[in-house]
């Protein structure tokens, strides 16, 4: 991918259904509000566009259900990230 390239993500409008489409769900929703907010706070320079309110709504509704973000949801994230780009450029 060239610097000015883009990369869009979307998201499943689906509910989840299991337990683990549910901590995926919200380990997605918690790493995408933590990138976010590096964004907003001028840390990271991304063209974002994120359904904050659709986060938000996973989370809570995967907390209703006992499921919270892993602590390395970020991290997760990334890593998926990562392995999405390397599979579109091969």
């Amino acid at each position: 991918m060239k610097k000015n390239d883009t990369f869009k993500v979307t998201a499943s409008t689906e509910e989840p259904q299991t337990a683990e489409d549910w901590q995926m769900a919200a380990d997605a929703a918690e790493g995408w509000l933590k990138i976010k907010s590096a964004v907003d706070y001028g840390l990271v320079k991304l063209n974002l566009q994120l359904n904050v309110e659709r986060c938000e709504q996973l989370l809570q509704s995967a907390a209703e259900r006992g499921i919270t973000p892993h602590t390395d949801a970020l991290e997760r994230l990334v890593a998926e990230l990562q392995h999405q780009v390397r599979t579109a450029i091969e």
